[in-house]
Formats: C-alpha cells, structure tokens, sequence
C-alpha cells in the first residue's frame, strides 16, 4: 500500500506540474485555432493529465476500501470518471468551445462539485485514521464543491483546487511513511 500512495502523490505533483503548460496551450491554441502542433501537444497534456488524475484518486479509493468509507470509495470513482468525461470533452470543445459549455459544462461542474462535498464528507469521517491533515482537506473539498456546484463561482473552486491537491499530496506522502514505518517496525521484531 505504501508503494501505491507514494506513487499516486508524485502523480499529484505533476498533474500540479501540468496546470501551467496546460493553461498557456489552451491559451496558444485560442490564439492560433489552426495550430497542429498545439492541437496534439493539448492533447497529450490532457491525457498525461487525467493519468495522473487517475493515479491521485485511486489511491484514495484504495484508502476508502482499507478503512470502509464508502462516501471516499463512491466519489473517487465518480472523480475518476468525471475527469475522463470532462478531458474527452475539452479535446472536443478545442473546436467548438462555446457549444460545449453551454451544453455539458454546468451539468458536469455541479456533479464534480456535488462529488467534492461527498468525497469531503468521507474524508472528515475518516479523519482519525488519516491523520491531522484529513480535517483541513475535508473543509477545503466541501468547500470547492459548493463552489462549483453554484456554476457561476466554480473558477473560485478550480483555484482552491489547487492548494486542495498539495494537501491531497501531503497526506498520501504521510500516510506512506506511516505504511513503511509500520512495515519496518514489523520486520524488524521477526
């Protein structure tokens, strides 16, 4: 367990590592519509992207499974997913953005804000098992939830997304350290 959080935290950082180049693309390519070279670097961004994604909420996944908190387990796959969908959309509104927006983008952000709070609520009631950071995440989860599910706050909530992510990453790196410190403490009595 401890191989996989640590792995899904590095995946947190460079999905982080990944806003910028994604933000100056999107921006590049709004610039520039018929760009190739962008249209294909967007696009590999995206799907490096919703890997990392993957990997980050996975682990919590695993984590709810280990301590049956089914609100963590329910809404890390509804995240998952959503990303799919939200990243397989955005290669299609790269040419048609405002369609896009107007038909898919506030049914998906008051579902991925609804999730937040959910997967906020799981982490809050798993607090003791996770540790100090658990509260502080749980409060900003809920809070970019009810922010993105109001549809005309949700940049507020794709900002706060992001010190969210850095304690996300905080609390698989702990919580993997605490994995090898119990493992060793195991093999080390045999």
């Amino acid at each position: 367990m401890s191989k996989k959080l640590k792995i899904a935290a590095y995946a947190g950082i460079l999905s982080l590592v990944l806003v910028p180049p994604e933000i100056f693309l999107e921006h590049m390519l709004n610039e520039n519509p018929g760009t190739q070279w962008v249209f294909i670097s967007i696009v590999f961004v995206y799907v490096f992207s919703v890997s990392c994604t993957v990997f980050l909420y996975y682990a919590f996944f695993l984590l709810g499974r280990a301590l049956d908190v089914s609100a963590i387990v329910i809404s890390s796959v509804i995240i998952i997913l959503l990303n799919f969908i939200w990243y397989s959309f955005q290669v299609y509104a790269i040419r048609d953005p405002v369609a896009f927006y107007n038909l898919f983008g506030g049914t998906v952000l008051v579902v991925f804000g609804a999730s937040r709070i959910v997967f906020g609520y799981g982490v809050y009631r798993a607090r003791t098992a996770l540790g100090g950071l658990a509260t502080s995440l749980a409060i900003f989860e809920i809070v970019i939830g009810l922010f993105l599910i109001t549809v005309r706050l949700y940049l507020v909530g794709f900002v706060l997304s992001l010190p969210a992510a850095v304690l996300q990453i905080m609390l698989l790196l702990g919580l993997s350290r605490s994995f090898d410190e119990e493992t060793r403490g195991v093999v080390s009595t045999d």
